[in-house]
């Protein structure tokens, strides 16, 4: 509960450096421990892929593992786009981008 609103916490900064790719954001999820169903849940397509991967579909098929695994435990999801990154290539950014749309159109979210 919010001390400031008196609603249920909807800003949410994590308590230490975030970032990880999407296989690691999967086995978070798959053990994550949540005390009460969220109302919908947010998915933004890991730009941590863009290191972590050596191709768009490589990038394409671990966010396509986290997306199912966070539908295994939450009916109401949708996806939001990667936050671009100023060290990667503006063609490499989208190539990955793309990539994720497609997946995440294909499973419908």
């Amino acid at each position: 509960m919010s001390e400031v609103t008196l609603h249920r916490h909807k800003f949410v900064i994590p308590a230490g450096s975030p970032g990880a790719c999407a296989d690691d954001l999967r086995r978070e999820v798959l053990h994550a421990v949540v005390p009460q169903e969220p109302d919908a849940v947010c998915v933004m397509a890991p730009s941590n892929n863009l290191t972590a991967s050596k191709t768009p579909e490589q990038a394409g098929q671990a966010f396509e593992r986290y997306l199912l695994a966070v539908l295994s435990r939450w009916p109401k999801v949708f996806c939001t786009a990667m936050v671009p990154r100023l060290t990667e290539s503006e063609d490499k950014m989208k190539a990955y981008q793309q990539e994720f749309h497609r997946r995440s159109n294909r499973l419908g979210r």
